[in-house]
């Protein structure tokens, strides 16, 4: 996993950071948090798709450090108590059957967790390049907070997808793309909600 996660989190210390995920990277955003035992709260907007994460958080976390957000409410309902906290949405894998779909739905995730954020990071890629004009995207809507997006170990370049990001950058992408063409990658969260996917998948085959 890149770095640029562990880094925005360490940066923003006394605030609350909006974290929007594709459910395939559950574990792995498990794990950044982790590393991070200064996060005195982590709310999880509920969904049908934060199902699994709620249980990998409650498995890991004192019951006194969750917190469930039904609904997206005035910043009022969910105040801040802590020097560092996370706000969490899970969007799900099928959303990359539809690239516009993909994008529409981070963007509404952001527009919904700007009002109780200081930052927002998202655990994507570029996705089919869903997401290759990100700046102009939160600028077009409105979105004045910051907003990061996981890159490669160098820094430099947005991930072209979750493979990617776990691999490390994209010349290691492309290098075991070259050296094993052909492959299919299948990483554990790609292989929890693949029978999913591959129900919406044939249901938007069979809509075109």
């Amino acid at each position: 996993m890149p770095q640029e996660s562990n880094e925005l989190i360490s940066k923003q210390k006394s605030k609350r950071i909006g974290i929007i995920s594709c459910e395939v990277f559950e574990d792995e955003l498990l794990f950044v948090m982790k590393e991070h035992p200064e996060i005195g709260k982590i709310i999880i907007v509920n969904t049908e798709e934060s199902k699994y994460f709620e249980n990998l958080v409650r498995d890991n976390y004192p019951f006194e450090k969750i917190k469930m957000a039904r609904e997206l409410f005035a910043p009022r309902y969910l105040k801040r108590e802590e020097e560092l906290e996370v706000i969490i949405y899970i969007l799900p894998l099928f959303l990359h059957n539809d690239p516009d779909e993909l994008k529409e739905e981070v963007l509404k995730a952001c527009i919904d967790l700007q009002k109780h954020s200081d930052y927002l990071l998202l655990f994507y890629g570029l996705c089919g390049n869903s997401l290759n004009n990100l700046e102009g995207m939160l600028k077009e809507n409105r979105i004045k907070v910051p907003c990061g997006i996981l890159k490669d170990e160098n820094n430099k370049e947005i991930v072209d997808d979750c493979v990617c990001a776990l691999l490390g950058s994209k010349v290691d992408y492309l290098e075991i793309l070259t050296k094993e063409p052909g492959t299919f990658f299948l990483t554990p969260g790609y292989a929890r909600h693949w029978g999913l996917f591959s129900i919406r998948k044939i249901e938007t085959i069979g809509e075109n």
